[in-house]
């Protein structure tokens, strides 16, 4: 019974741990490709943030958290990005 206790708190933990640091990795992933992009190319402060920003940070963290399933996904990222725009 021990052993499956330890075994159970150990995979949990990994668990955990692994999703903190997949959401660390894509949010500067996704910071990285935001500064790439050149505001010269669009004409309004708007059209940037909207066309060149907001489209390709969430391209950005998409890939980045591709290994995750849909379901585990949407439940954790697509809140996350309506709050924050």
């Amino acid at each position: 019974m021990l052993f499956f206790v330890l075994f159970y708190a150990l995979v949990t933990y990994a668990i955990l741990f692994l999703l903190q640091s997949s959401f660390v990795f894509a949010a500067t992933e996704g910071a990285r490709s935001a500064i790439a992009i050149d505001p010269m190319a669009y004409s309004s402060t708007a059209q940037y943030t909207t066309q060149g920003v907001t489209n390709q940070v969430k391209t950005t963290v998409g890939k980045a958290l591709s290994w995750m399933p849909d379901h585990i996904r949407t439940v954790c990222w697509v809140p996350t990005i309506a709050m924050w725009w």
